[in-house]
C-alpha cells in the first residue's frame, strides 16, 4: 500500500499548499518558504531553522517549520511597533 500523502493549505501564504510529507527535505522547505535550496541548508547548519541531519541529510518537520514561521513574523511585528 503506498504512504498516504497529505496536503494542507498553508494558513501562512494565502494560496500557497504546505509541504506534503510530515518530514520534507530542503529542497520542499526551499519551495514551501520561496527561498533558495542554499539558504535553507545554509540556515539548518548555524540552527537558524529548524531541522535535524540524519547521516547525509537534512530533514524538517512541517509544524515545526510552520512555527518557525509564526515566530519569525510576530517578532518583526512587534519590532515594527517600536
Amino acid at each position: 500500500m503506498p504512504p498516504m500523502e497529505l496536503v494542507l493549505k498553508s494558513p501562512l501564504v494565502p494560496g500557497k499548499q504546505s509541504v506534503t510529507h510530515a518530514d520534507p527535505c530542503g529542497k520542499q522547505v526551499a519551495e514551501y518558504l520561496q527561498m533558495s535550496d542554499d539558504k535553507i541548508y545554509d540556515m539548518a547548519k548555524k540552527g537558524e531553522l529548524p531541522a535535524v541531519k540524519i547521516r547525509q541529510q537534512w530533514r524538517f518537520d512541517r509544524g515545526e517549520i510552520d512555527q518557525w514561521l509564526k515566530d519569525h513574523r510576530a517578532n518583526r511585528e512587534t519590532r515594527n511597533e517600536k
